[in-house]
């Protein structure tokens, strides 16, 4: 802060507070601090604030979607240093394999389950 104003420290309407990150992606504080630690994003700080572009909004919305498919961390952020600026809306073709192989994974967890649950319906009743 060089002259300690007030405007230094008001994020513009291109930026966001962590608060205001939050609310937008759904995600709470203390996560997306984690993907900051972790490296999945750099926002700007000021002092103590830090204080989020649109683009780490858009990021944030990736991660989010990425991580529901139970990517690593470490592959998401693969997929961000081969593409710094992501949207959910032009995912790079690698993040949509990997999405595509876990819903595969899924479906395929998802009916045994249903088989075994077929088996306990029909099994003999004491």
């Amino acid at each position: 802060m060089n002259d300690g104003s007030l405007s230094e420290l008001t994020p513009t309407d291109s930026q966001r507070l962590i608060g205001q990150v939050a609310e937008h992606t759904g995600l709470e504080p203390k996560t997306v601090r984690y993907y900051e630690r972790a490296g999945l994003l750099k926002p700007k700080r000021i002092g103590r604030l830090r204080i989020y572009a649109m683009d780490d909004v858009e990021r944030l919305k990736v991660i989010k979607l990425l991580r529901q498919f139970d990517l690593p961390i470490r592959t998401i952020k693969s997929f961000i240093q081969e593409n710094e600026t992501m949207r959910v809306d032009q995912l790079p073709d690698a993040a949509k394999e990997a999405m595509a192989k876990q819903l595969e994974r899924r479906k395929s967890e998802f009916s045994q389950l249903e088989k075994l649950t077929r088996g306990i319906d029909e099994s003999p009743k004491a």
